[in-house]
């Protein structure tokens, strides 16, 4: 008998035991979800945040960490009631989170309930909110007041600056000389290139700011539009300044796990404070959620490059097509990987100049793993092959590049909306005209500020 009591005993140990480590597994395992959910968020894939989370809500819904990222992902994937059940149950265990209740009290204004916004508004005000909450609530509650209808339009940007060290900022050869080719009644001759000519290494910086609005036409469909402006400044070789600044809008349609996009986009080019190239082009694209951890996206781009003055020989007609595959993982670190095949296709717009035009092919790995909370690494390899479309005219045969190039970066995350990436990069290009290779090498840092 006591040892019929000692094998029962054991046996409701093991069974202990077992059922400890599967609650460990999935809690681990959800909190893996978690995070990959927070980068997606971060990174503005609302949709793939729900679609990860939203399996999780039967076993983790009333945990605060889990309905606060739920509860953005719906709401900023155009699922309102659900982000009001989940921001009402957050509230339930935080009720002094009150950047959740403005959302929350934001998505009631939305769809026309105003008591129920009126109500959380004065909460907020009630709570010694922030004097930014303070005075959006303070807004919104006149706007009730005065009877307008919510606003569906969204604005965010970011601001950043980044300094570093450039070893090639003209990305040109090393090579001082070169031989040209005899043809006819030429010998061939030995070409020496002026310094200026030559790879030239510097310290730089540069500024960015970039602003998006999205207009919500209905739960389904947008409007986007946005600005981006970058300046680049070398300390001494700076013939080789830039500016640049480029629009984009279109239209955004979400019919379940798929999503479509029509847009154009444009920009304009500026070196050493003179007009080099405009570019203009339509961008159509297709994605797709194939589960919560696997995504699948299409995109194409058409449209012209046109260069000034004497450079305008080299405009050309250009479409690309990439195809791309995203993943996420279940292991340690949260590895989130994405890996990209494209084709470009260019035509010169000048009779007599299809050298300046090439057909390519690339493929690009892109890989990230979460360190800690607020830090995370990431890397990304790309390799390219380049036909050129007629005989160089200093060479007089077709040119052939292979371009390849690796970056290494960390992002740290100090504070909400703030980001310190260090990144190295190094770069090199092979070609069968050697005056046409050169290798890179960028070291940098950049500081971000993003706002929503």
């Amino acid at each position: 008998m006591w040892m019929t009591c000692f094998m029962s005993s054991r046996m409701v140990t093991r069974n202990l035991l077992i059922g400890a480590v599967l609650i460990c597994s999935l809690n681990v395992l959800a909190n893996t979800g978690w995070q990959q959910a927070g980068q997606l968020l971060e990174s503005g894939d609302a949709e793939a945040a729900y679609q990860l989370l939203k399996p999780l809500e039967t076993t983790e819904a009333g945990r605060a960490e889990y309905d606060a990222l739920l509860a953005r992902s719906a709401e900023q994937s155009g699922r309102y009631t659900e982000a009001i059940f989940a921001y009402e149950r957050l509230l339930t265990v935080r009720p002094g989170d009150l950047e959740a209740r403005y959302r929350l009290a934001r998505i009631y204004f939305r769809l026309g309930e105003t008591d129920n916004a009126t109500a959380a508004y004065h909460a907020i005000l009630e709570q010694g909110a922030t004097a930014g909450l303070r005075e959006a609530s303070e807004r919104d509650l006149a706007a009730l007041s005065d009877g307008q209808r919510f606003n569906p339009t969204r604005v965010s940007g970011l601001a950043g600056v980044k300094i570093g060290y450039d070893s090639n900022a003209n990305s040109a050869t090393d090579l001082s000389t070169f031989t040209l080719p005899g043809g006819g009644i030429f010998p061939p001759a030995l070409v020496s290139l002026v310094p200026s000519s030559l790879e030239q290494s510097d310290q730089f910086y540069s500024l960015y700011g970039r602003l998006r609005v999205d207009h919500q036409l209905s739960a389904n469909v947008s409007l986007y539009g946005g600005v981006d402006l970058q300046t680049k400044r070398l300390d001494d070789a700076d013939t080789f300044d830039s500016q640049q600044h480029g629009v984009i809008g279109g239209i955004r349609v979400a019919r379940g796990r798929d999503q479509y996009r029509l847009g154009i986009s444009a920009s304009h080019y500026r070196l050493d404070d003179s007009d080099y190239l405009k570019h203009g082009h339509l961008v159509a694209g297709w994605s797709r959620m194939i589960d919560p951890k696997r995504m699948v996206e299409v995109r194409g781009t058409w449209g012209q490059l046109h260069y000034t003055g004497v450079q305008s020989v080299r405009d050309v007609d250009r479409g690309v097509i990439d195809l791309g595959v995203t993943q996420l993982f279940d292991t340690v670190y949260q590895p989130r990987l994405r890996a990209n095949l494209y084709v470009v296709q260019e035509s010169n717009r000048q009779a007599g100049f299809s050298h300046v035009a090439h057909d390519a092919v690339g493929v690009q790995l892109f890989g990230e793993l979460a360190l800690a909370g607020n830090l995370s690494a990431y890397g990304l390899v790309g390799y390219e092959v380049r036909d050129y479309g007629g005989a160089d005219p200093l060479f007089f045969r077709p040119r052939d590049d292979n371009y390849g190039s690796v970056t290494l970066g960390l992002k740290y995350v100090p504070a909400p909306r703030w980001e310190l990436v260090p990144e190295i990069r190094y770069s090199q290009n092979h070609s069968n005209l050697g005056i046409y290779e050169y290798d890179r090498l960028q070291a940098t840092i950049m500081l971000l500020r993003r706002f929503d």
